[in-house]
Formats: C-alpha cells, structure tokens, sequence
C-alpha cells in the first residue's frame, strides 16, 4: 500500500487520477490496492 500511494501522490502513472485518488488513496487506499 505504501508504494501505491507514493506512485498515486506523484501520479507517475496516471496523473488524471492523482486528483481522484488524491483524496480517496487515504480513506480508500484499499479498494486501489
């Protein structure tokens, strides 16, 4: 989960979903998981 959220936070992969992962990574950093 660490390394999803350090990618997520930098939105290396999918800039797009920075803004919606941005806050739900933290609440839901499960169902990304």
């Amino acid at each position: 989960m660490r390394a999803k959220i350090g990618v997520v936070r930098g939105g290396g992969d999918c800039p797009g979903f920075n803004a919606v992962i941005g806050g739900t990574a933290r609440a839901g950093e499960m169902g990304w998981a």
